[in-house]
């Protein structure tokens, strides 16, 4: 889960469960809980980042679920399109695509 850093805090909360009872992953540490609520409070990026790796630690040591299997996707544009982040979750984020003039 070393995605963690890069995820808004609240995906993190729902795949780990921590806000909601709809998770797809619930886990049940006292850690891991002082860890999210640090890393809502904190507004520096690179502790936040720091933070969110530390749970990243704890989360690979225990194994709290395994997947079994792993969704793939392809994206693929043409040359003229510029920018184009697919994103962590499969769903692109189309607010700094650039778009070439054709040659």
């Amino acid at each position: 889960m070393k995605y963690l850093k890069y995820l808004p805090l609240a995906i993190i909360s729902l795949v780990l469960g921590a806000c909601t009872s709809d998770a797809n992953v619930e886990v049940s540490n006292e850690e891991v809980d002082a860890l999210l609520e640090e890393g809502r409070q904190e507004s520096n990026e690179e502790k936040r980042a720091e933070i969110y790796q530390e749970i990243d630690k704890i989360l690979v040591e225990e194994q709290p679920s395994i997947f079994i299997r792993q969704a793939s996707s392809a994206h693929a544009s043409r040359a003229e399109v510029g920018n184009l982040d697919p994103g962590h979750l499969g769903k692109p984020d189309f607010r700094t695509v650039t778009l070439e003039e054709q040659q």
